[in-house]
């Protein structure tokens, strides 16, 4: 897993900070002098040197301003939305300079002065040798400068805080910061904006002013922006100052000379922008006067074309065209109605078709099955576009259980349409697999046993345990983990005892058999470790007895091996095999009426006596009860 290469730094092993870490190499795109300070400021280890290519570094060591957290949305040089990143990124003049979170030396936690901009140097023009030069002792002060710039980037910070009023927005650029009003443009189908007016603050606290893209700065007072509330009146005044509404209701053109449109209003170039009673200049009158008279013009000379000016060859042309196109739409449309009658009548043969193999006698299900579904395959128009039935599917699957060659070998020489194995894998792992009771089995139990008569419903219950592999697992589809013990809703019962392991080494499993049939089928399964408590056994068979009970399989008789826990089940729920009292069936807890029998496996029984025979080598009593 990767890591930060600041010794003592602890992102990226879980044991230090909780919470997204973001790694960051070395900018592509960064200067020397960028590099430079990159090598000087991070801390030196003595495994291995620090490398410009692979090496990485956690945000933690690196301010805020450095790393770009949101992705921007610009229209033009405005911001019109912002989202945060996933993966943060730096900029192209990151340092890191932050390494007092960590166990490093605190003279590394240091800041990184910014190199100022080369000042403008003039050359001044050569002096001739014959005239005298005076030298005379300056004395340099950088100390006003260097104030001058960290004022300038006080301000920079304290306009990008200043809150703004109603459609105005600051737009960080390289060298500057520009405050703009934005209006909506309300005509397009899209979200549009429009910048009608900025303020733009330079570096050097000088600021310009553009209305609808053309300078105005000259008609302000101040020449430097200092302070936020300069700003702010500087706002002010822009809001209040009235504005040239040009020539409105003229959409007749697009185009215009010495002219331009915005958001359907045409301005004259030589606009003067700002008025006192926001009535429209001199130069935009003229220009609405213009589009006036020019779209009367139009339109006059529109209404005053007859059909007697055009001439004879161009109005038969244009009524030949007409004719031809009449006729080619009459062709598309008759082109698509038989396409559709096509296809519907496809649609109704395959209709046909499935309904004329369903119909047919003497076959069996799974045959016509396979039938319909190789004839929806044989239409589909890719190989990802094969759809099968949920009965096939379950044909498909028990085929690759019982043979997997055979079903390999059927499916390559398409013998009957399979669907692939990986296929299979995929619906497999879709399945719920956890301990307990399962409610699908049930339910298909109930389906299967509701309508049959009573003999076909009797039932044997069985359970046992079965040795698994002890292993720990990461389960990707439940995001847990499996291999401990697993009671299901009997966990409460179980106290496991102290220091004692809590990995599951056996599957406790509950089957029913029907005594009438060859049907049998699990129907819960619980992880242990060793054998389960007699107390938590003796619940288990009673839960099966009612929930099997519950969907019309009725219960006639339960078995297990010898073993001890199972024997203190059966003490649980009263079963003795004493001399003289012997009790071997319990009441039914549903109906109250039927008995329950008891009964040990008789080979396992068998299998007990000869190896007590066997190992004690003579005839003796044996108590198995």
């Amino acid at each position: 897993m990767p890591s930060c290469f600041v010794p003592g730094c602890t992102t990226g092993n879980g044991r230090g900070h909780h919470g997204p870490v973001h790694l960051f190499k070395f900018p592509r795109k960064a200067t020397a002098d960028t590099k430079m300070n990159w090598e000087s400021n991070i801390p030196k280890r003595e495994d291995r040197k620090w490398n410009f290519s692979s090496s990485q570094l956690c945000h933690l060591h690196f301010e805020d301003k450095f790393i770009e957290k949101t992705k921007r949305v610009m229209m033009g040089s405005v911001v019109m939305a912002e989202e945060p990143r996933k993966q943060w990124t730096l900029t192209t003049d990151a340092v890191p300079t932050i390494f007092s979170n960590r166990n490093v030396p605190k003279y590394f936690d240091k800041k990184v002065a910014s190199r100022r901009p080369p000042k403008d140097r003039t050359t001044s023009p050569p002096i001739p040798d014959d005239v005298p030069v005076a030298i005379t002792e300056v004395e340099v002060s950088t100390s006003a400068s260097t104030s001058d710039e960290v004022a300038c980037v006080n301000l920079h910070r304290a306009l990008r805080q200043t809150p703004l009023p109603p459609n105005w927005i600051l737009q960080n650029l390289e060298n500057s910061v520009r405050i703009c009003y934005v209006l909506e443009d309300k005509t397009c189908t899209g979200l549009t904006f429009h910048v009608e007016k900025f303020i733009e603050v330079f570096e050097n606290q000088t600021y310009e002013v553009r209305i609808r893209g053309k300078a105005v700065t000259g008609q302000f007072e101040n020449s430097m922006i200092k302070s936020t509330l300069d700003l702010q009146n500087m706002i002010s005044q822009l809001t209040q100052m009235g504005l040239c509404p040009g020539a409105q209701n003229c959409n007749m053109f697009k185009k215009w000379p010495s002219a331009h449109k915005v958001l359907n209003v045409w301005y004259s170039e030589e606009c003067e922008q700002s008025t006192l009673d926001n009535t429209p200049c001199l130069k935009c009158s003229e220009l609405k006067s213009t589009l006036v008279k020019a779209a009367e013009y139009a339109l006059k000379k529109k209404q005053n074309a007859s059909a007697d000016r055009m001439s004879i060859k161009l109005a038969l042309k244009r009524k030949k065209n007409k004719a031809s196109r009449l006729k080619t739409w009459r062709l598309h449309k008759k082109n698509s109605e038989l396409k559709s009658l096509q296809k519907k009548f496809l649609k109704n043969s395959e209709t046909h078709l499935e309904k004329g193999i369903t119909e047919l006698q003497n076959i069996p299900e799974p045959l016509k099955l396979a039938m319909i579904t190789a004839v929806r395959n044989a239409k589909a128009k890719s190989k990802t576009g094969k759809r099968y039935a949920a009965d096939w599917l379950m044909y498909a699957l028990l085929l690759k259980v019982k043979s997997p060659k055979g079903y390999r070998h059927a499916r390559d020489t398409n013998m009957i349409p399979l669907p692939s194995p990986a296929h299979l894998s995929r619906l497999i792992r879709g399945i719920p697999c956890q301990f307990g009771f399962s409610d699908f089995v049930f339910m298909a139990l109930e389906k299967q046993y509701k309508h049959k008569l009573r003999r076909d419903r009797q039932f044997v219950l069985l359970f046992d345990e079965m040795k698994v592999k002890e292993a720990i697992a990461f389960d990707k589809t439940s995001m847990k983990f499996m291999g401990f013990i697993d009671y299901g809703e009997f966990s409460s019962d179980y106290k496991a005892k102290k220091g004692s392991k809590k990995e599951a080494d056996h599957c406790l499993v509950f089957m029913a058999r029907c005594v009438n049939s060859s049907m049998t089928q699990p129907i819960a399964a619980f992880a242990t470790r060793g054998a389960a408590p007699g107390n938590v056994l003796a619940k288990m068979i009673l839960s099966c007895i009612v929930r099997l009970e519950a969907v019309n399989c009725e219960v006639i008789g339960v078995t297990c091996d010898g073993a001890t826990t199972n024997k203190s089940a059966w003490k649980f729920l009263g079963i003795s095999g004493e001399n003289g009292h012997v009790i071997n069936k319990i009441v039914n807890p549903v109906m109250k009426i039927e008995m329950y029998i008891f009964f040990l496996n008789i080979p396992h029984i068998i299998k007990c006596i000869r190896n007590h025979l066997h190992k004690q080598g003579e005839a003796k009593v044996l108590q198995y009860l």
